[in-house]
């Protein structure tokens, strides 16, 4: 038996749901990046990754230990890019690629139906490339899509761990800026550092003076605020940061949304309360209850980011309490949502829209509006 025969073997027997697939992103990430000196990504891999076998043997031993791949490896696909993710963070789901297409086709974007890179697709997804084909067949005439104007220019994340969520939207609506906002350091670390990963699809088009006296990895932080292009990073629990920007250091406001004012300003805004109101705001809160059975590879995940109090939904609770405030008119409120809940028990001021089902038909997504 050889010893990818042995492994595959191991993995397998460890109850791996796809060992061959595991077995294969194993080899290619020890070929493509731990051959690599330097590699960014390096910073979250195994320490002491080497080309030899004895730490393939590690990562093998790890995973059929059920420590999920992604933290082995320091990283996970998510839509069309790859994201760093530690202990600190709650790994990328593919469930949560549901939130981004809801969001894509709530302003109707003609890359909503595009499909992800090839790799993620065959290997991972192959049912929703179907759908993505399926659907690519049946959508409008793309000349008739709405221009940019349409698009929202604003965007908020609430609990924004690794960052792939804002991310990857900012990625789709070029015109957009973001915010991301948790109360973890740690996470917004690492969130900070796929930001820097993926900085190219966070610039700008045109100058921006706010940036002069940027550090070299082109981006100005301290302890409470960092800014990557068109996102800035804040630690705030839920919206308080935005709410009290006395208590924060001085200029917060202006690091967070001094663009979005500036675009408000030239549509004929000039209310400076407006320029903490966003046009999108998305979050994949803690959703499971404090008393609930989760399994062996959730238990490496940050409790905080996946209970929460009041039967799983004190956080859904403060989250539409408070997202009118924090809304223009008619923009959305888009959540990812899990067993707990019950729309029933939240009070809110928006308008409930739909709910959106995942691939395995699990109720996946919340869309809330302000009218």
């Amino acid at each position: 038996m050889t010893k990818q025969e042995n492994w595959l073997k191991r993995l397998s027997e460890a109850g791996i749901e796809n060992p061959a697939g595991e077995l294969r992103c194993i080899l290619r990430h020890h070929e493509e990046r731990g051959a690599r000196r330097g590699d960014p990504w390096m910073t979250t891999a195994p320490a002491g990754l080497r080309h030899d076998d004895a730490i393939l043997e590690e990562i093998i031993t790890r995973r059929c230990a059920r420590e999920p791949l992604a933290k082995i490896l320091g990283y996970k696909g998510f839509w069309k890019d790859d994201f760093l993710t530690n202990e600190h963070t709650l790994d990328p789901r593919p469930d949560s690629e549901t939130l981004i297409e809801v969001c894509l086709d709530l302003y109707r974007y003609p890359d909503a139906l595009s499909l992800r890179h090839s790799d993620m697709l065959s290997l991972r997804h192959p049912e929703r490339a179907a759908r993505r084909i399926s659907l690519q067949h049946t959508q409008e005439d793309p000349s008739a899509a709405p221009q940019d104007d349409d698009m929202p220019k604003k965007i908020l994340e609430l609990g924004v761990g690794t960052g792939c969520l804002i991310l990857s939207l900012l990625k789709e609506f070029p015109g957009a800026t973001g915010v991301g906002v948790d109360i973890s350091e740690e996470a917004l670390k690492i969130a900070r550092q796929n930001a820097l990963r993926h900085r190219e699809i966070l610039e700008e088009n045109r100058g921006d003076p706010f940036l002069d006296g940027q550090d070299p990895q082109g981006a100005r932080h301290d302890d409470a605020v960092s800014t990557i292009g068109r996102l800035t990073l804040l630690k705030s629990d839920w919206f308080n940061a935005l709410r009290h920007p006395e208590v924060q250091p001085k200029g917060l406001l202006e690091f967070a949304v001094r663009r979005s004012f500036a675009d408000a300003q030239d549509d004929g805004v000039n209310d400076q309360d407006d320029i903490a109101k966003f046009d999108l705001i998305i979050s994949n809160p803690p959703y499971i209850s404090e008393d609930e059975q989760i399994n062996e590879e959730a238990k490496y995940d940050p409790k905080l980011a996946l209970y929460a109090k009041d039967k799983g939904l004190a956080a859904y609770k403060i989250i539409l309490r408070d997202a009118s405030e924090f809304l223009m008119p008619n923009g959305y409120l888009v959540l990812e949502i899990g067993p707990s809940w019950d729309i029933s028990q939240c009070k809110t001021e928006l308008t409930y829209i739909k709910t959106v089902k995942d691939l395995a038909g699990h109720d996946r997504v919340v869309v809330f509006r302000k009218t």
